[in-house]
């Protein structure tokens, strides 16, 4: 997976396209989760074109299933060698009571990786502490990212900040704000 993600790296960085990878390779990048089905990449929306164009010339695109709950502005599947890539731009989650849009910039990438000589940009435990509260059946992951950042601090607490001002359910606040405390 991970010399798919250098493959992606070394073309998207070469475009100086924004662009980093979200979802359960976060959470193993911590050494939270152990197995990951695929590569989750967040994009920044006025780079979709290219990123669309990167993806095209990279691997085979797959038909996307669409579901209910996500109102993401741009959503495209992958087939990168055996690797299967989600690519999502201006992501969005339906709740109870409205719709939270995450806010992907380059404040966003919270860290990166090397390898084989590519620079590879990682989302925030933070960001995913909000967005797995949004989503069904996540709850172990919320738990994992919630002790884990108790325990080694937050290191990126601004986004916690800029995540409880946009629409999030009053319990997700609470939580977030509880976080912020510790």
């Amino acid at each position: 997976m991970l010399n798919t993600l250098a493959k992606i790296a070394e073309i998207m960085n070469g475009k100086e396209i924004t662009w980093a990878v979200g979802g359960s390779l976060v959470l193993q990048n911590h050494g939270l989760v152990e197995e990951v089905n695929d590569i989750d990449l967040l994009v920044a929306e006025k780079d979709i074109e290219s990123v669309f164009n990167t993806m095209n010339s990279l691997g085979r695109r797959q038909e996307a299933e669409k579901k209910d709950i996500y109102t993401t502005k741009y959503f495209y599947k992958y087939k990168v060698g055996d690797v299967n890539v989600d690519i999502m731009g201006g992501f969005g989650v339906k709740h109870g009571e409205g719709e939270f849009n995450y806010l992907f910039d380059q404040q966003s990438i919270a860290n990166y990786i090397t390898h084989v000589g590519e620079l590879i940009p990682f989302t925030s435990l933070e960001d995913w502490f909000v967005i797995y509260q949004l989503l069904p059946n996540r709850e172990y992951k919320v738990v994992l990212i919630e002790e884990y950042l108790k325990e080694s601090g937050l290191q990126n607490a601004g986004l916690l900040n800029r995540a409880v001002n946009g629409c999030l359910p009053y319990i997700v606040k609470n939580r977030i704000e509880s976080l912020l405390n510790v």
